[in-house]
């Protein structure tokens, strides 16, 4: 299996924007035989430990069924990052899209001190 780290450069605080450059790393990532790409921590919304809360989201956001398609429709494994909403408050979290498969979502145990709110 091929696997893809994208390293990019998210645009603060503007999920439709970053999902569009995520998109098309992952069409990147496709073209070149990858069965898997990771994005990197808060990679959707920027390490903007600020807006966390206000840019939370779950696993079953609508916006992110494009990665569901593109995963579903080209067999790869797509993982990318986001401020969850979860029961505990606000979590740094990677969700994963698989083919076939529901999202999952992970998110990050051993936090930096500056982190410790999420």
């Amino acid at each position: 299996m091929k696997i893809c780290t994208a390293q990019i450069r998210p645009v603060k605080g503007d999920i439709e924007t970053n999902i569009r450059n995520h998109v098309a790393l992952c069409e990147l990532a496709i073209q070149n035989g990858a069965g898997l790409i990771f994005f990197p921590e808060l990679s959707l919304t920027s390490y903007e430990s600020s807006l966390a809360k206000e840019l939370a989201t779950t696993e079953n956001d609508k916006r992110f069924q494009v990665f569901q398609n593109l995963s579903d429709e080209n067999d790869i494994i797509i993982c990318l990052g986001v401020p969850t909403v979860s029961a505990d408050g606000t979590k740094i979290s990677m969700i994963c899209f698989q083919p076939s498969q529901l999202p999952a979502t992970y998110s990050k145990q051993l936090l930096h001190s500056d982190e410790l709110p999420f």
